[in-house]
């Protein structure tokens, strides 16, 4: 079957290579979309593994005029109760009147029950700015967030940035890497995820493809184990602790514990870490030269360094590192800039 996930602007690169690696399929990577050939049992495993998406949705198609779509054959339970949620487009009015259209176009024919307090199964309309994309939401939930962030940092990201963020700075499954400044350890949480082919979603819940017959003798799949290792510290024992917990909850092996920056050359090796985060908020900017002097010590030749800080940050390019590249990500109504080097 075709399939497609919502995925957050910026993020589609790293959303498709994600595909890629979980299912070993082609994908057509789009704005906010990336699309994929899938069959039952290996989009079950990818909806609870997928950690860089906000839906995952069965394919009905896309077009640029709603008025031109059609739905595709599918056999839809008339026992279910459906709702029709329309995202990407500005205005209840706009969204109520396209959801509308496409509603009397899905229960054309048929005895569709809707429910829009309480649906069994809800089928989405995205709009990425260029064309409508009709699915069913394999799951029924938001997959950006996560089960796991019991104790919440403000300054913090969602599951799919901050994945985003562990291997846009280079790590790969079986790497050292060291998140400073973790807040609530969800990066590094999020790349001890991937390093165990982890299991993202929670288990014990229903969700939508459990209600449908084409998943009849699907299975939910099972954590592997990390062949990594995944270090977070903060000056804080009030981020140590929170990320300590979120990490039990997500039930990964993540080193957390309570060391200020100048501590880290004491603390770890010359030369161990394949990967240095630093997530830096406006009062540590001016620390700048002593992130350096870490990474430098702690860092493996050609070991990456990634900065995420605030747009107006002015970050300088310490000469023994290499500049890789730099890149603004929005977050709701904020823009945050990453700055990626790599030791020489």
């Amino acid at each position: 079957m075709k399939a497609f996930s919502i995925v957050n602007k910026g993020l589609e690169k790293i959303a498709g290579k994600e595909v890629s690696e979980i299912l070993s399929s082609d994908v057509d990577i789009g704005n906010g979309v990336v699309s994929f050939d899938v069959d039952a049992q290996k989009i079950v495993n990818y909806v609870f593994r997928a950690q860089c998406v906000r839906r995952v949705l069965i394919d009905f198609g896309s077009v640029k005029d709603l008025g031109d779509f059609k739905f595709k054959d599918f056999d839809f339970p008339l026992d279910l109760k459906y709702t029709i949620k329309v995202e990407g487009v500005k205005g209840q009015d706009n969204r109520q009147k396209i959801a509308k259209v496409v509603g009397a176009k899905f229960a054309e024919g048929k005895e569709i029950k809707f429910d829009y307090k309480n649906p069994d199964v809800v089928v989405i309309i995205y709009f990425n700015g260029e064309e409508y994309y009709v699915g069913l939401d394999v799951m029924g939930i938001e997959l950006d967030q996560r089960h796991y962030r019991v104790f919440p940092h403000s300054a913090s990201f969602k599951g799919d940035f901050s994945y985003y963020f562990a291997r846009k700075a280079g790590f790969e499954k079986g790497k050292t890497l060291l998140m400073s400044f973790c807040k609530d350890g969800a990066i590094p949480i999020e790349a001890a995820l991937f390093d165990s082919d982890g299991i993202v979603q929670d288990v014990d819940e229903t969700y939508t493809f459990e209600k449908l017959d084409l998943f009849k003798g699907c299975t939910k799949p099972v954590a592997g184990e990390g062949k990594g290792t995944i270090h977070s510290v903060d000056e804080t024992m009030q981020n140590t602790n929170a990320a300590r917990k979120n990490a039990k909850l997500a039930n990964v092996s993540v080193d957390v514990k309570k060391y200020g920056l100048d501590d880290l050359d004491v603390k770890f090796d010359e030369g161990s870490i394949d990967v240095l985060i630093f997530h830096v908020t406006s009062k540590d900017e001016d620390r700048i030269n002593e992130m350096y002097y870490q990474a430098s010590y702690i860092l493996k030749s050609q070991g990456r360094l990634m900065f995420i800080g605030r747009e107006s940050w002015d970050v300088s390019i310490s000469d023994k590192f290499n500049f890789v590249e730099k890149e603004d990500l929005a977050k709701g109504d904020s823009i945050h800039r990453i700055w990626i080097l790599e030791k020489k």
